[in-house]
């Protein structure tokens, strides 16, 4: 039995917990809702219920194309690239979403392609189980296990410690690679977590595939296996990433 049953309809969507762990994960993503109620890149919660034995979210249901039928995702590396034209402007609303959640003190984590919506010029995220949210000393603990690893940062893998906007940047590089480019810069996924976190960070990220030097020089930066060395957050890789396309 799933520890999270989601029912979908027309205008609604619910989530309601079936077991102990199904508790936490929602009752986790109840906090998130909150944190962030005044954003406009989450749906909104409609109703919200958390008895002793059981946790409900009835939210809005969102209707779009998901990042994922945007690139006619195949499989997990595999999929459609778009021109610079047209990505730029899913990736600047994706962008927005992000940055807007590290403004608001929330640090969105497990990123299946398939919960990014892109509706009415606005992109949503639609799971927020995992989102992290910054402690009283203003950072972000990680201490989850739970993620999609195709775009996870390295440091991510350990399911502990701090993370920090930089952990972003490196998701929004995958992403914006993958729109690009049709793959992702690096092998697919190895059989174990271990594996292919000890892979990542052997291996630097492959950008071979863009034949714009400019940009896969941003690409490098923004991949980096060392947190330290990538951009800031994803406003400063989008900034450099869009100089150098419009400049090529």
């Amino acid at each position: 039995m799933k520890s999270v049953i989601t029912t979908v309809d027309t205008d609604y969507t619910t989530k309601s917990s079936t077991s102990r762990s199904g508790y936490a994960r929602l009752a986790k993503e109840l906090a998130v809702f909150k944190h962030l109620k005044e954003s406009a890149h989450i749906p909104k919660a409609i109703e919200k219920h958390r008895g002793d034995s059981a946790v409900s979210i009835k939210m809005e249901t969102i209707h779009g194309v998901s990042l994922s039928e945007l690139l006619h995702a195949k499989d997990n590396s595999s999929f459609t690239s778009l021109h610079w034209s047209e990505a730029k402007i899913y990736l600047q609303q994706y962008i927005e979403a992000e940055m807007d959640l590290l403004q608001k003190g929330a640090l969105y984590r497990d990123l299946n392609i398939g919960h990014i919506i892109f509706s009415k010029d606005v992109a949503y995220f639609i799971d927020l189980e995992s989102t992290v949210i910054k402690n009283a000393h203003n950072e972000w603990i990680l201490n989850d296990k739970r993620g999609t690893w195709e775009t996870m940062a390295p440091e991510e893998f350990r399911g502990f410690g701090r993370l920090d906007a930089r952990t972003v940047t490196y998701r929004v590089a995958v992403i914006a690679f993958m729109m690009l480019t049709g793959t992702l810069p690096f092998e697919a996924s190895s059989a174990t977590r271990a594996m292919t976190r000890a892979k990542r960070l052997k291996h630097p990220a492959n950008v071979s595939q863009l034949p714009n030097k400019a940009a896969q020089r941003v690409f490098r930066s923004a991949l980096e296996r060392n947190p330290a060395r990538r951009f800031k957050d994803p406003a400063r890789f989008w900034d450099a990433l869009t100089t150098a396309y419009e400049n090529e």
